[in-house]
Formats: C-alpha cells, sequence, structure tokens
C-alpha cells in the first residue's frame, strides 16, 4: 500500500474513531437524559482513552491534524449569518464582548497551567536507558 493510500486509511479511521466516541456520547446522554453536551463529553471520553493508551494516539493524530488546519471553515457560515442578525442582539454587544473576552482569557490561563503541569510532569518522568539513581 502506498504512503498516500495508508495516510488516508488512518485518516478515514481516526474520523471513524471521533465519531464513534461522538455518537456514543450523544446516544448515551439522550438515553439518560441529560442535557450535558456530547461534544464535550465526546471530548473527554476521547482525552481519556488516548491517555489509558486505549486509543493508540497514531489512530487519531492525522484526522485531528486536518480538522485543525481547516477550522476556520467550520466558522464561516456562523459569520456569514452575522450581519443578518445584528439587530437580535445589538442591545447587549458589550455584554457578548465581554463574556468572550473573559471565556478567551480564562482558556488560554487554564491551557497554560495546564501545559506547565504536563511539562513538569513529562520532565520528572524517567527516560529509557536513563541509569540514575533517586
Amino acid at each position: 500500500m502506498g504512503k498516500k493510500a495508508k495516510d488516508f486509511s488512518i485518516a478515514v479511521l481516526g474520523a471513524a474513531i471521533i465519531l464513534g466516541v461522538y455518537f456514543a456520547c450523544d446516544f448515551a446522554l439522550e438515553c439518560a437524559g441529560s442535557s450535558i453536551s456530547p461534544s464535550l463529553t465526546s471530548m473527554v471520553i476521547l482525552f481519556l482513552l488516548l491517555w489509558a493508551k486505549i486509543i493508540p494516539l497514531w489512530a487519531v493524530e492525522k484526522t485531528a491534524e486536518l480538522l485543525l488546519k481547516n477550522m476556520v471553515f467550520f466558522f464561516v457560515p456562523i459569520l456569514a449569518v452575522l450581519p443578518m442578525t445584528y439587530d437580535s442582539f445589538k442591545d447587549h454587544i458589550w455584554a457578548i464582548i465581554l463574556a468572550l473576552t473573559i471565556s478567551a482569557a480564562l482558556t488560554i490561563s487554564a491551557t497554560g497551567v495546564c501545559l506547565e503541569a504536563l511539562v513538569k510532569f513529562k520532565n520528572k518522568q524517567p527516560r529509557c536507558g536513563d541509569t540514575k539513581n533517586e
């Protein structure tokens, strides 16, 4: 099998895994009568499956890269509708801007704290071939 065909099949496998986790969470939450977002739940479940090495990273890495590279296309429909619906939210524009600013700051801060903790944790782990006695 050629490299392109192999990369394509891995991307399709990754999409199947990501969509499978999403639809399984959606179904479970609907059956449970929960109002929790299936997107958020599936993201956490996928993270836990990757962390526990139940799903190998290589299986979803190509699909995740593809989604991140093309993320802007997911927001185009929303941005195209904004001028048409401006009248419905113009009275609350400052509250929306404040909420967006605060949520962006919290997200960036939480990401930074988590990244620092993960880097410290990774640096504490012994590497293969290390002969250090602690």
